[in-house]
């Protein structure tokens, strides 16, 4: 964010290669709702990554494997909810109560497998968000000035260990092999610095 960069703006970089399938790209807009850029996998009906028309970028991606009770069947994956925020949302500060409202109607589900939370991150001009959440807790937290930020398909907050029910394959060998990439490049970081760092393999 801001002070890490080159230029000094807000960057949101979302690896999309796991597998390799095909990716659309669209504009949605439905009447009574807001407006926003997607991108994800062909027929799926909610968006992995997006551009809204308020001016915030949003990706989502899968967490932990969750404990029994933490995981809501017939819900929202987290593309869903990603859609959701776009056309709901007019900026980031509406996003975590926009989530709690979901919970309490029990349709926030989970990640992209069964039994997985969801990480949701988010970045405007002036800040960044992230949420690590099950269908029934959540925890967020906001970055500013010049905070670098990674997830892979893990919780990191403290606050949501007692929800995971064991570790991601490669997660935190991804996490940790990304921060030792990024870390020294505070000050440095722009657009084609993210996609070098993304084909480390």
């Amino acid at each position: 964010l801001g002070d890490s960069t080159t230029a000094g703006e807000n960057l949101l970089h979302k690896n999309r290669d796991s597998r390799d399938e095909l990716q659309n790209i669209y504009i949605k807009h439905l009447n009574g709702f807001r407006r926003f850029v997607g991108s994800g996998d062909l027929g799926n009906l909610g968006t992995a990554h997006l551009h809204s028309e308020e001016l915030f970028a949003g990706a989502n991606n899968t967490g932990s494997p969750l404990v029994e009770g933490q995981y809501q069947e017939n819900a929202l994956n987290d593309c869903h909810t990603l859609r959701y925020i776009g056309e709901h949302c007019a900026g980031l500060d509406d996003i975590v109560p926009c989530l709690e409202d979901l919970q309490s109607r029990q349709l926030l589900g989970g990640g992209g497998a069964h039994g997985r939370g969801m990480i949701l991150i988010f970045a405007d001009a002036h800040q960044g968000l992230i949420i690590e959440a099950t269908s029934r807790k959540l925890h967020h937290q906001f970055f500013q000035d010049d905070a670098i930020a990674v997830r892979t398909n893990h919780f990191e907050f403290p606050e949501m260990q007692v929800f995971c029910a064991g570790a991601a394959p490669g997660s935190e060998i991804r996490a940790r092999r990304a921060q030792e990439l990024l870390e020294p490049l505070s000050g440095l970081m722009d657009i084609a610095t993210c996609g070098e760092i993304s084909r480390d393999r």
